[in-house]
């Protein structure tokens, strides 16, 4: 079976987390897209630490180390594709620096009679490096980010998150009525707010925050810090949770990983994020929007009740990341 009607193959060439891997997963059925995680596609750890090594941005900010074309061929398995049909990767923006400065887009375009180059931003530019979108928009066939105030100040396109749900992930009994799961990154002042604003109103509140600095924790009964957890893991944590706690970066506007995962899992969402009720799926019985505190909300938080979103998984899915990509591309040609 495959994806897409112009016959083209896809080569996912994503990051090393496995959440991302989930998000991708509705297109592992189709044997026209292959999927690869970074580093590289070897069982060598010490290949691997070589080549994040090689290419780690704080060396090549000051000096480019020469030689990192040599792992070109180890990024993706050529012994999938037909060298006679068009090819198209999609690149996760993590991975843009590393394809600057080796070659790799140049190598790719000697070997297939027609690609196209695809780069999709899942967070702030501003938290990596600003010249890798200028490198993108010039490289790229297409440039997406899912925040669209990104969009406007970079002139990239706009393409809202995707997603793909675990049909294997089930719950057993509700252990808390907000759940938190994220790194502090801009927002720790408002995460600890949220919590304090919440559980001072009897909501049983379980928060992991990590990124946080020992010196910089505040102690909370209901707040761990600094623990990592697999990505099913984090599923299992939410359906076993009544409402999921979506706390936006400073200055972002996209819609994140909880967002989806609320409406994946049938779950209500309190956020801070007032862009998220311009989203089609947005329901105002299950999803509620706090600005400075979110105590009002403690009842909403507490209430258990069936949650039955009115949306279709497949307009989330990354099903349709793939059609909109073809779309754009029967412009380019």
């Amino acid at each position: 079976m495959q994806i897409g009607d112009r016959g083209i193959q896809y080569v996912i060439l994503s990051n090393e987390f496995d959440y991302t891997e989930v998000t991708f997963s509705d297109l592992f059925k189709f044997n026209n897209v292959s999927y690869y995680k970074f580093p590289l596609e070897t069982n060598s750890k010490l290949l691997q630490a070589v080549y994040v090594i090689q290419g780690a941005r704080q060396i090549n900010k000051y000096f480019r180390v020469p030689g990192q074309g040599i792992w070109n061929s180890k990024l993706y398995d050529e012994n999938r594709l037909d060298s006679s049909r068009p090819v198209c990767f999609i690149y996760s923006f993590r991975r843009v620096h590393r394809i600057k400065n080796s070659g790799f887009l140049d190598y790719v375009n000697e070997k297939f009679p027609e690609v196209y180059h695809v780069v999709y931003w899942d967070d702030l530019v501003k938290r990596h490096e600003y010249d890798a979108v200028d490198f993108a928009k010039k490289n790229f066939d297409l440039v997406f980010t899912y925040d669209k105030g990104d969009a406007e100040k970079f002139d990239i396109e706009y393409y809202p998150s995707f997603y793909s749900k675990l049909n294997n992930i089930e719950a057993t009994r509700v252990e808390q009525d907000v759940l938190f799961i994220g790194n502090a990154k801009n927002r720790y002042e408002e995460i600890i707010s949220a919590y304090d604003s919440l559980s001072g109103q009897g909501v049983n509140c379980r928060f992991y925050i990590n990124g946080v600095k020992n010196s910089k924790q505040k102690a909370r009964e209901g707040i761990i810090y600094n623990e990592t957890f697999s990505y099913r893991e984090v599923l299992n944590m939410v359906v076993n949770s009544n409402c999921i706690l979506d706390i936006a970066q400073k200055n972002s506007v996209g819609y994140s990983l909880r967002i989806n995962e609320a409406l994946f899992y049938s779950k209500k969402l309190l956020s801070n994020n007032p862009n998220i009720t311009e989203i089609p799926q947005y329901d105002a019985r299950y999803m509620k929007v706090f600005s400075r505190t979110a105590e009002d909300y403690a009842l909403f938080a507490k209430q258990h009740e069936e949650v039955k979103y009115r949306f279709s998984l497949e307009d989330l899915s990354p099903v349709s990341f793939i059609n909109h990509i073809e779309s754009r591309i029967g412009c380019l040609v």
